[in-house]
């Protein structure tokens, strides 16, 4: 009885004391999982805060950076056209007064030369000797000369103005017709390469209902394969290659109307793009001829109209080439699906 007491005693006690142990463990972990929880919040905190200041700092770096940037080529822009401003300043300033100093070195020869001749005439006269005409006659020549020279240039200055702004009007309004010409080849070629994307999609579907179609020749090979096979005799490869050609020509025959199809819609794109290109190359030798930055003795405008008269041909023919197509692309297709149409009736009646 005592040593029941004493076992009983002993296993409460030591229940007890598990108890109180798996307590006090479980206790110390939950404030150690608290501590490292509390850690990691307070390092995660501390790294996002610097990653914050880190973006921050190069935020700001890279925007002090882009302003300088900005702000030196600003500057240097400006000091690039005041400079050139001050060149054509200078140089129209230097032309204008050599201009105008010619024309007072000429009146002052001419007032020299005529206080000349007065001054002449009134020696002669006080001295009771009048001067030869001869004399006289050959200076008011010169002075009519220098007149006649003087009012040359002067017109000559005018008309050269006159030139030169005709030449500019003319520049302009050969830029605007070369902006027109090239918005409505831009419009006209874009026209024509929807016309192309529209072409390369129908022959997509067609190729996708020709290729439906011969996926669904398949399992009617199968079944003459297997037809044949129940009947007695010798099969060789050749035999089942004829039988098979016999049996089913229609998808050999969509293969090479895809591929003649194929074959015409990339032909027409290289085509354009050759065409495009070439075009494009013409106008912007043009533009450098009509600039003067090409040496050439060939007239701009005449070759701008003879370009113009090219591609309105090329798109004429190209335009009936592309609805000529089109209609052959839609008879294939018609003669595709009438040929599906004969081998599926063909299967039923079997």
């Amino acid at each position: 009885m005592l040593h029941g007491a004493l076992r009983i005693q002993r296993n409460f006690r030591g229940l007890h004391t598990r108890r109180e142990y798996y307590t006090l463990k479980k206790g110390a972990t939950a404030l150690q999982s608290f501590v490292r929880g509390e850690k990691a919040r307070f390092r995660f905190d501390y790294l996002f805060k610097r990653w914050r200041a880190a973006v921050l700092i190069q935020k700001y770096t890279r925007r002090r950076l882009a302003a300088t940037m900005f702000t030196d080529q600003l500057k240097n822009i400006v000091v690039l056209q005041s400079v050139m401003r001050g060149c054509l300043a200078r140089k129209k300033f230097k032309c204008l007064q050599e201009e105008k100093e010619s024309k007072v070195i000429n009146s002052k020869v001419r007032r020299d030369v005529r206080n000349n001749i007065s001054q002449v005439r009134l020696c002669h006269e006080m001295n009771g000797e009048y001067p030869r005409q001869p004399v006289v006659t050959e200076l008011e020549g010169r002075v009519s000369k220098a007149e006649a020279l003087l009012r040359d240039k002067e017109e000559e200055n005018a008309m050269l103005k006159q030139q030169l702004e005709q030449y500019e009007n003319k520049w302009s309004e050969y830029e605007t017709k070369m902006k027109v010409m090239e918005e409505a080849w831009k419009k006209q070629l874009s026209s024509l390469q929807l016309s192309l994307v529209a072409a390369k999609k129908s022959l997509a579907a067609d190729d996708m209902v020709t290729r439906a179609a011969r996926t669904d020749t398949t399992p009617t090979h199968a079944q003459y394969d297997s037809e044949d096979t129940m009947s007695t005799g010798t099969h060789t490869p050749e035999g089942t290659e004829l039988k098979y050609q016999n049996h089913n020509p229609e998808p050999r025959l969509a293969t090479g109307n895809s591929d003649r199809r194929i074959n015409a819609v990339n032909h027409l794109a290289k085509e354009f793009e050759d065409r495009r290109q070439v075009f494009d190359d013409d106008a912007g030798f043009l533009v450098a001829v009509k600039s003067g930055q090409i040496g050439s003795n060939m007239n701009p405008d005449d070759e701008l109209r003879k370009l113009k008269d090219r591609f309105a041909t090329w798109k004429k023919d190209y335009k009936s080439r592309l609805k000529e197509t089109k209609v052959n692309l839609q008879k294939v297709g018609s003669h595709d699906e009438k040929s599906r149409k004969r081998w599926w009736g063909k299967k039923s009646s079997k």
